[in-house]
């Protein structure tokens, strides 16, 4: 059909209308809890390096080739979504002696070496409080045992807490986290501080929406999440990512971890099946520990790493003696016991009571129960 005259203004009317940018809704910015991935903002499949754990126990060959704490390699796999092959780099973590499995890593959140470099970027960075005084590490520094070495930690404005910050080391094996175990991962622990007015939050608003606001103020943040998450900085991704550096904080190879593995190999060669940590086992890990200068290990003991050379089998035989009481007569192990030495349980020690009384800021373990599964066992109960 001819379009003329009249028809025609309509028409084009018609359609400029349709059109109008006046009537077309602006583009939602990214939720602050948590956002959909984008795969195409991510990093490709090939230039992902994901981060595995390897005890001893899983494989001793592979273990005991690996010569560090923190190994690069490449493998040879299928990008799941193209399936092309590609060689990729990965990362494996010799997991320390003593820690007979690898640190559970929820299947929602995988990890990635830039998953890590962006959680311990923000576990260093103080803002997420809201003053920008008061990071992670304020209370959980590496140079301190990743604890502050105070009785009661400090935070925002000098606000004095009740308690002390627990240490992250290990943290990873807990059943549940804080004293209380209010937090039942990594993940759900790190979203606390940030909200807590005594910790990081000295705002009037939503402590996450004004953290979120000011990480997504900062280009190097926003690329980085893109790149790792997908999507700009959200309240699940930074949950994730801080959870994914302290997954990594992992200590052991202790002198009864290397005198374990002596006795182990020694019984492996007699063919006895019996075992037995002796004092000889002690000795022989006391003697390797002079032998390398393991300074730490040694002065823990009073022991000086040059001139107490041959002290070594004294001090095995006082070792496995201790070792006999905390595992026997001294019945330490009702209450410390598996790799991290605890029961991961909760336990009224006397802690928080005065005259009998238990103040309500004391009730421990109970106060975080559910309602509905309160347990008065609990009442001033703490890990």
């Amino acid at each position: 059909m001819r379009l003329n005259g009249p028809l025609l203004f309509l028409f084009t009317l018609t359609v400029t209308l349709s059109i109008d940018p006046a009537s077309m809704a602006a583009t939602p910015p990214d939720p602050i809890d948590a956002a959909i991935p984008n795969a195409a903002h991510m990093a490709p499949y090939q230039d992902q390096v994901p981060i595995r754990f390897l005890t001893r126990g899983q494989n001793p060959k592979g273990w005991d080739a690996l010569p560090q704490f923190w190994n690069r390699s490449t493998e040879t796999t299928k990008d799941p979504a193209t399936g092309d092959t590609v060689t990729r780099q990965v990362i494996t973590i010799k997991v320390p002696l003593g820690l007979s499995a690898p640190p559970p890593v929820p299947a929602e959140n995988p990890m990635t070496l830039a998953k890590w470099e962006l959680g311990k970027r923000l576990y260093y960075d103080k803002i997420l409080s809201t003053n920008g005084t008061i990071a992670c590490a304020t209370c959980h520094h590496p140079t301190k045992g990743f604890t502050d070495q105070r009785k009661t930690s400090l935070g925002i404005h000098d606000a004095l807490g009740g308690m002390n910050a627990p240490t992250v080391i290990n943290s990873a094996y807990n059943r549940l986290q804080f004293w209380d175990g209010r937090a039942h991962s990594l993940e759900d622990q790190s979203q606390g501080p940030p909200t807590n007015p005594v910790e990081m939050f000295a705002g009037k608003g939503d402590a996450w929406e004004e953290a979120i606001t000011r990480i997504r103020k900062k280009s190097e943040y926003v690329q980085a999440f893109q790149a790792v998450f997908g999507h700009a900085p959200t309240r699940d991704a930074v949950a994730k990512a801080i959870a994914t550096y302290e997954r990594t904080v992992l200590s052991g190879n202790s002198l009864h971890d290397q005198a374990d593995l002596e006795m182990r190999n020694r019984v492996k060669e007699e063919e006895t099946g019996n075992y037995t940590l002796k004092a000889e086992d002690y000795t022989a890990a006391l003697k390797n520990a002079f032998a390398r200068q393991d300074t730490a290990a040694l002065h823990a003991l009073g022991l000086d790493s040059k001139k107490d050379a041959g002290q070594a089998a004294t001090y095995g035989a006082r070792l496995v003696n201790g070792r006999n009481l905390f595992f026997g007569k001294a019945r330490c192990t009702n209450c410390h016991v598996g790799d991290n030495f605890t029961d991961n349980d909760f336990h009224n020690l006397g802690a928080g009571v005065e005259d009998g009384k238990i103040d309500a800021d004391e009730h421990g373990r109970y106060a975080s129960q559910p309602t509905g599964h309160k347990d008065a066992a609990f009442l001033g109960a703490w890990k």
